[in-house]
């Protein structure tokens, strides 16, 4: 009984000891690891990179020089990699006692290779999941295969597999307009989470598309060498004019590849090796034919084309010919600063063809649009036919509604050749109406009253161009009289046209080929859902109440008050543009919605006339601003003032 207490105590002291004893080993070992962490095996072989660091010292001073290797293992939740139990071809190293050594992945970077993980080449090429994963490593005797150290771990760390960047500018498929000189900027949106430092190789390729191709524009960037390239570490880059030129209408291709960086090397922490998708854009468009949208004969029996072209285009050249000839006619080129060339749109011009003159015949036109690159082909619309001025089928209703010039060669009374002419006018100023049967006016319409030619803009005025004593001319209102009428032939017939506001208003009949320049009316307003008084009826009472004001002893005196009041005029200009502009908004909610072709048009026709009022509105406020501030109040003389007034308003 004694024995067997005496050999239960002896094991209860022994033990533990031997337990530690156990644990004791010669070797202590301390593992490093720097973020970011690679997610591809390939980068913890490389031997100039920094993320692992391992410091060995033998500790046993007992012990001579000592010949070791490493076993790593990587391991997570979801897998676990690590050197084999045998040493196989692993690198050896030798350990001196008390000396602390440090080795690096230039030591120990074949241990990571594929061949020394027990894994195939395919595996080992791919990412490593996202997730927590543990690094250990054991110090082992490289004669005896003895772990000489315990096992040390590294703290748990994260890795990420971060998102290559995504391409913001230019758009995908993309048309970027033109600049002179060559300025392009390109970015992109950073999605890294784990690196400080990442550095983006830019690619610009230039893409032959061949003619006919269907396929994906992204292999043609593959398969094409680049065009230019370079390294940034901003998330842009501009494109400017001392690089390579982008050609006009050529397509290109661009792609970034973001590469974290630690100290000189990459680490690969990305997917897709860290390449964003490939951008493709248009470097302006590729030239179009021009589109003829309307061909008739002008107001001087000169064939007027109109064309809607591309931006690119620099000059036009327009062919035509008589529809019973083969030979076509080249009309000299239309640059877009000729005088005979009108810009009425956005990338629209009207071109007059002074050449053609038979009113009498039909001809056909074509226009080509020339972009002034060379080497690129000049393209052409398809042909329009203009038919020759049929007088038999103008009805007097036509005549009488016209905005161009019939009347006046119908009746033979040119409204072009006065002698002396102090406004536009007809041939004869005494001219005997060649009927009295009274017709409607009608908006817009052209009146022949007293040898002078008049716009009808109102049912209180119409327009008059004056000439100044300067040579120019400039629009006057002149007002109705109570008995005004008018022939079929828009000749006055009764009554008179006058500067004195009479405040008569006549019953006009509205026309669809009324000049858009001209005021809106107020029914067209209150159709719109606005209610507003009328702006004419307010600026006609500010005139008149500024006449009531008056003695009228001097016209001086009359001046002064008007010169005074014009910051009240300026107000009234601000309103009226303040209501146009409601009114192009409730213009475009209604376009937004679902309509027919003919409420579309209708409503397209008043939304350009509310912009050209409210453009000319606001070319009115600069100029009655700029005058009030020069010239207002009373700092010059009533005389002075006068000679002001009389520059403001001709």
């Amino acid at each position: 009984m004694k024995t067997i207490r005496y050999i239960v105590l002896m094991a209860l002291v022994f033990l533990p000891l031997a337990k530690t004893m156990a644990q004791h080993f010669p070797v202590q070992a301390t593992f490093y690891s720097k973020p970011p962490y690679p997610i591809f095996l390939s980068d913890y072989a490389n031997p100039v990179g920094q993320n692992l660091t391992l410091k060995v010292l033998l500790r046993d001073l007992n012990l001579g020089p000592t010949q070791i290797y490493f076993r790593f293992r990587i391991s997570s939740n979801r897998m676990t990699v690590g050197n084999p139990s045998f040493r196989g071809n692993l690198p050896i190293f030798t350990l001196t006692p008390g000396i602390v050594q440090t080795f690096t992945q230039a030591d120990f970077g074949k241990y990571f290779e594929w061949t020394n993980l027990g894994m195939n080449p395919f595996s080992y090429a791919l990412p490593l999941p996202e997730g927590i994963y543990t690094f250990s490593v054991e110090i082992m005797d490289a004669l005896t295969n003895k772990p000489l150290s315990k096992s040390e771990q590294l703290p748990p760390v994260w890795l990420i597999v971060n998102d290559p960047p995504l391409l913001a500018q230019p758009q995908n498929e993309s048309i970027q307009k033109i600049q002179n000189p060559q300025n392009l900027v390109f970015q992109w949106m950073p999605r890294h989470r784990q690196a400080n430092t990442v550095e983006y190789q830019f690619t610009l390729t230039e893409l032959l598309v061949p003619d006919n191709f269907n396929g994906n524009l992204q292999n043609l960037f593959l398969s094409q060498p680049p065009y230019y390239r370079t390294t940034t570490l901003n998330p842009s880059f501009l494109y400017g004019p001392t690089l390579p030129p982008l050609i006009a209408g050529r397509t290109y291709g661009f792609r970034v590849r973001a590469v974290a960086k630690k100290g000189f090397e990459d680490i690969g922490i990305f997917r897709n090796d860290g390449y964003s998708e490939v951008g493709i854009f248009h470097y302006g468009e590729k030239n179009r034919a021009p589109v003829i949208l309307s061909a008739r004969w002008g107001n001087d029996a000169k064939p007027l084309i109109t064309w809607k072209g591309i931006e690119r285009h620099a000059q036009f050249e327009v062919f035509y010919k008589k529809t019973t000839v083969t030979e076509e006619v080249s009309f000299p080129y239309f640059s877009l600063s000729n005088p005979y060339l009108q810009k009425v749109g956005e990338n629209t011009y009207a071109g007059k063809i002074n050449a053609v003159s038979d009113v009498k015949s039909s001809y056909t036109f074509r226009v080509s649009g020339i972009t002034g690159v060379s080497g690129e082909e000049a393209l052409s619309s398809g042909l329009v036919t203009l038919p020759p001025i049929d007088w038999s089928k103008i009805t007097i209703n036509g005549i009488t509604r016209d905005d161009e010039d019939y009347l006046g060669l119908l009746a033979g009374k040119s409204r072009k050749d006065n002698p002396n002419p102090l406004v536009a006018t007809c041939q004869n100023p005494r001219i005997n109406p060649t009927d009295t049967k009274t017709n409607a006016v009608v908006l817009g319409d052209t009146l022949h009253a007293g040898g002078t030619d008049v716009v009808v803009v109102s049912d209180e005025y119409v327009k008059a161009l004056i000439k100044t004593p300067s040579g120019g001319t400039t629009d006057v209102k002149l007002y109705y009289s109570a008995d005004f009428q008018i022939n079929q032939y828009n000749e006055l017939i009764s009554g008179y046209l006058t500067g004195e506001v009479t405040n008569h208003r006549i019953k006009l009949l509205s026309s669809g080929n009324a000049v858009g320049e001209e005021d809106i009316t107020n029914q067209q307003l209150i159709s719109l859902g606005v209610r507003t008084d009328s702006l004419k009826v307010l600026a006609n009472q500010f005139h008149d109440q500024s006449k009531q004001q008056l003695s009228y002893t001097t016209a001086y005196r009359y001046i002064s008050v008007i010169s005074t009041s014009l910051p009240i005029l300026l107000n009234l200009l601000k309103a009226k543009h303040v209501l146009l502009q409601e009114s192009i908004q409730v213009l475009n909610g209604e376009l937004a919605k679902n309509l027919s072709n003919q409420q579309r048009t209708q409503l397209q026709t008043m939304r350009t006339k509310l912009t050209a009022q409210s453009n000319e509105t606001q070319r009115n406020m600069d100029r009655l601003g700029t005058y009030i501030q020069n010239f207002g109040g009373r700092k010059f003389p009533n005389e002075v003032q006068g000679l002001l007034l009389l520059q403001l308003f001709l």
